[in-house]
């Protein structure tokens, strides 16, 4: 694998975007035992059209390249509060399981904070579903905080935990 290519997705990588999706749900429903249910392939690639390439997108997504794949992405949004003001959702992150553990996530996440601090947003914040323990400790590792009284042992085990990263 050579060094990848932090880069936007462009409608080329709708296919790749969809498949990575998918194993998105895979990943909820084998190694982490939840029940989301796979939109049918048509659906998928529609969605994936309106939300990223539409006249008005509603995210953004960074994707990870690799020897001409696409091997990891994150999708951002932003948003805004009266006390935080310009911020950044994540909206969801993902390394394909054959390439984890090679700086992909970090890499993809450096660059959502170098993003942010060129367009002078302030925060990035993000839920991650309190089962999904690989994720929790990649966050707290890069530096994500709780935003929610409490740590990630307290409180209903399906809650989703609110995480932010100030930049």
């Amino acid at each position: 694998m050579s060094n990848p290519v932090i880069r936007f997705a462009e409608p080329k990588d709708i296919p790749a975007l969809a498949d990575m999706f998918e194993k998105f749900v895979d990943y909820f429903n084998n190694e982490l035992d939840d029940a989301v249910v796979i939109p049918p392939k048509d659906v998928i690639l529609r969605d994936m059209e309106t939300l990223h390439f539409s006249d008005a997108p509603l995210l953004k997504t960074l994707v990870a390249e690799s020897d001409d794949e696409i091997v990891g992405r994150l999708s951002f949004y932003k948003g805004w509060a009266a006390n935080w003001y310009g911020r950044y959702h994540l909206s969801g992150m993902f390394v394909k399981k054959e390439f984890r553990g090679k700086a992909i996530a970090e890499k993809l996440f450096a660059r959502l904070v170098e993003i942010a601090k060129e367009e002078k947003v302030r925060r990035i914040v993000w839920t991650n579903w309190r089962p999904n323990a690989a994720a929790r400790k990649f966050y707290e590792k890069i530096g994500g905080k709780y935003r929610a009284l409490g740590g990630p042992n307290d409180g209903d085990p399906d809650d989703d935990l609110l995480m932010y990263l100030d930049v």
